[in-house]
């Protein structure tokens, strides 16, 4: 029944614990890293990840602890949040060499974030070491891109793009075609804002298939006057430039 199943879950879960917990008491030093995103209920889910290695070289990586955080994610929540995870796992804190944040303010704040308040607990525990900091730039890119004024252009590729493989007889039409005319692609890449990253993927490829693209959209009586427009398309290899050079930074 449904209590079972519950049941079985929390006994793996409970295993999984106690396993990162007899690995962590080997521990010679470990980093932490802290993001905290909403869910599709508007939650906040802070998720703390842990890379500890031993005296052999071995290296555990896991999940610490995801937490739901339904009120304000001020850095003092969270960072109580942090510490109790770190403090469940009975972990020293002056074994914490590396911390990486999400870059949001409430992480890296220099008075009163996420980072100034582990230093300063890792001052109190009297750790004269030096803790390393990281911020995930992704989140900025993002912002960045979106002060492009760009979307237009990226409102008409998705267009296009969800016309052809949102539909499987377009989607397969589509793909003889390109094979008829020997091409180097035989496809579209697809993309959603869930999956932001391929955005660069999917622009290079529309402007390099543009003219085959028109010829396909025309054959099904759509409009492609903006496709062939030259500042459109001016547009178009601007923001390919610029979307390729934030997919080769992000990976």
């Amino acid at each position: 029944g449904r209590n079972t199943v519950a049941d079985c879950a929390c006994d793996l879960a409970r295993n999984l614990h106690e396993q990162l917990m007899e690995k962590g008491k080997a521990f010679t030093a470990f980093s932490l890293a802290v993001d905290e995103s909403s869910d599709t209920s508007d939650t906040a889910q802070l998720s703390v990840f842990i890379r500890g290695v031993d005296s052999n070289l071995c290296v555990t990586e896991e999940l610490l602890g995801l937490k739901s955080m339904h009120g304000t994610t001020t850095a003092k929540e969270i960072f109580e949040e942090v510490s109790k995870c770190v403090t469940q796992m009975g972990l020293p804190w002056d074994k914490l060499v590396r911390l990486t944040t999400d870059g949001a303010p409430a992480m890296c704040g220099q008075k009163s974030g996420l980072v100034a308040r582990i230093r300063e607990k890792m001052r109190g525990e009297k750790y004269a070491g030096e803790l390393t900091v990281y911020h995930c730039i992704i989140h900025q890119e993002l912002l960045c891109g979106k002060a492009l004024k760009m979307e237009h252009v990226m409102n008409t590729i998705t267009r296009v793009g969800n016309f052809i493989r949102a539909k499987c007889l377009n989607h397969r039409q589509f793909k003889s075609f390109l094979e008829e005319c020997c091409l180097e692609y035989a496809d579209l890449p697809y993309h959603t804002e869930v999956r932001w990253l391929s955005r660069g993927k999917v622009l290079n490829r529309c402007f390099k298939l543009c003219e085959e693209i028109c010829q396909f959209l025309e054959s099904k009586g759509k409009d492609t006057a903006e496709l062939r427009d030259k500042e459109f398309l001016s547009e178009l290899a601007f923001l390919c430039d610029i979307m390729s050079h934030l997919d080769v930074l992000n990976l």
